[in-house]
């Protein structure tokens, strides 16, 4: 029963000193690293057909986001599947874990202005490009046509953790004896639903 008297006169004590602390405010530091996020190509609303494999996530979802603003959704879809391909892709072949959300956090970056239905209206559309058997030819056709990523994938490596740990800011994080054809036909079928 002491033991117990004694917590919780701990406890009471930590918590009224609590109050006292929460009324200091700390300094805040960002850090961010050179090149996180960033995107190289300022694309606007183009179509899946306009896109080169030269694009990043970073420049896919402003595009996609531009659509959106556009109401042309079915155009949007189109390069949402091709962002989160892209974006497979280089979570394959980035090694710094940390620096995988980088993908996410460009899509919320992306749809941060818009209504709350926007997620709803952009997951009736991406639905509707995959059950069309006809425009889901033309998505895997295209990203064939386009193939696997032909960028460094700065903007994720340098989202994560690596690149603070590096003694010149920038992450090397790549996997070695990586397979870009194997990734790119995984990302295929698992990404874009895309059967041989």
């Amino acid at each position: 029963m002491h033991y117990f008297t004694v917590i919780l006169a701990l406890g009471l004590c930590a918590c009224s000193q609590a109050s006292d602390v929460s009324d200091v405010q700390a300094p805040v530091t960002h850090l961010e690293a050179q090149g996180n996020l960033e995107s190289k190509h300022a694309l606007g609303c183009i179509t899946l057909a306009e896109a080169k494999n030269q694009y990043t996530p970073a420049d896919l979802f402003p595009a996609i986001a531009a659509c959106v603003k556009e109401n042309k959704l079915a155009q949007a879809a189109d390069l949402y599947i091709l962002a989160r391909s892209y974006g497979g892709f280089d979570t394959m072949r980035v090694t710094d874990r940390t620096a995988h959300q980088a993908v996410s956090v460009l899509q919320m970056q992306a749809f941060s202005g818009f209504p709350e239905d926007t997620g709803k209206k952009m997951h009736e559309a991406i639905k509707a490009q995959f059950g069309n058997a006809t425009e889901h030819s033309r998505i895997c056709a295209t990203l064939r046509q386009l193939g696997a990523p032909d960028y460094p994938p700065t903007y994720m490596l340098q989202h994560g953790m690596e690149a603070f740990r590096s003694g010149d800011g920038s992450s090397k994080a790549l996997a070695e004896d990586f397979n870009a054809e194997n990734a790119w036909n995984e990302v295929l079928t698992s990404i874009g639903k895309c059967s041989d």
